[in-house]
């Protein structure tokens, strides 16, 4: 595994993604967000918009930290 910072970008996705199920409007800020393709990459993010549990420990504020294959 190798660590990458977490931007405050993607703690913001990451947090909000945390309150799923959310409106559409949120979703198409979310998305079109860079941090979004960056996220589903890493599979932090499911198809169906939710966090993985990767995701979520990521979502959490214990580490400053992002871990990626």
């Amino acid at each position: 595994m190798a660590c990458v910072p977490v931007s405050s970008e993607m703690s913001y996705l990451l947090d909000a993604l945390r309150s799923w199920p959310f409106a559409p409007d949120v979703l198409g800020q979310l998305r079109a967000m860079p941090e979004w393709e960056q996220a589903r990459s890493w599979g932090w993010v499911m198809e169906s918009e939710e966090l993985t549990c990767t995701g979520l420990r990521h979502a959490g504020r214990e580490s400053p930290q992002g871990r990626i294959r």
